[in-house]
């Protein structure tokens, strides 16, 4: 059996499969989009849970608004997996078309999860996450990887694991199709990422401005000796 070396950067381990990944890297590909890729974990997110919460208690339509947003979300989700037709989300109409297996299957997993969660938790995901991205880019590969895990931390919202189930009697655990994933972050993308995009880029300014505070400190003490 010819053996080749693992095509992630670093990597000398062999593999003798038809994909270019050894087994590490060939499963944290199918998990987060990325050979390279690291988990996010909620205690990532952690830091800037209060951060969140005071942006948007600034105005207290938001809250609102967003909320039902998330529930305009949840019922074009719940009509492409009763129908079958697919909508893209706050898109426009007339570019229904049939909806994949994938697609289909992506519905219902959102839903099951949607069912066990609140709408605060998925928007504070969303936000948590880009401020993560804009604040400490080398946390994610790539935007693919960016969005696998949205879902993935999406899923995790859920008082049940949705995002892997059992597919033997040895508890061997099988990911979801790329498209699954991809479909479901960018439903969650569409209805809030606007706004997460736009508290991330204050949360940046704000971070910029405090640095430049503190570096004009050091220069005016450099300056007594």
């Amino acid at each position: 059996m010819t053996h080749l070396t693992c095509a992630a950067p670093g990597c000398t381990a062999d593999h003798a499969r038809a994909d270019r990944y050894c087994v590490a890297h060939r499963t944290r590909l199918r998990r987060y989009g990325h050979p390279l890729q690291r988990v996010v974990t909620a205690q990532d997110l952690q830091p800037f849970a209060c951060r969140i919460a005071s942006r948007l208690s600034e105005n207290g339509e938001v809250r609102f608004l967003l909320a039902d947003r998330w529930s305009k979300l949840v019922e074009v989700v719940a009509t492409i997996a009763r129908s079958g037709v697919y909508r893209v989300p706050f898109g426009d109409p007339s570019s229904d078309r049939r909806a994949t297996s994938v697609e289909l299957e992506a519905a219902r997993r959102f839903l099951t999860t949607a069912a066990r969660t609140t709408p605060e938790k998925v928007v504070d995901l969303v936000i948590g996450l880009t401020i993560l991205r804009t604040l400490k880019p080398e946390t994610f590969e790539d935007d693919r990887a960016f969005r696998f895990l949205i879902a993935r931390r999406f899923f995790g919202l859920s008082t049940s694991n949705a995002a892997r189930h059992v597919v033997s009697k040895s508890t061997t655990y099988k990911t979801f199709h790329p498209d699954l994933m991809l479909a479901i972050a960018g439903w969650l993308w569409a209805a809030f990422g606007e706004v997460a995009v736009r508290i991330a880029d204050m949360e940046k300014a704000e971070m910029e401005e405090a640095m430049a505070d503190d570096e004009r400190l050091r220069r005016s003490l450099d300056a007594l000796s």
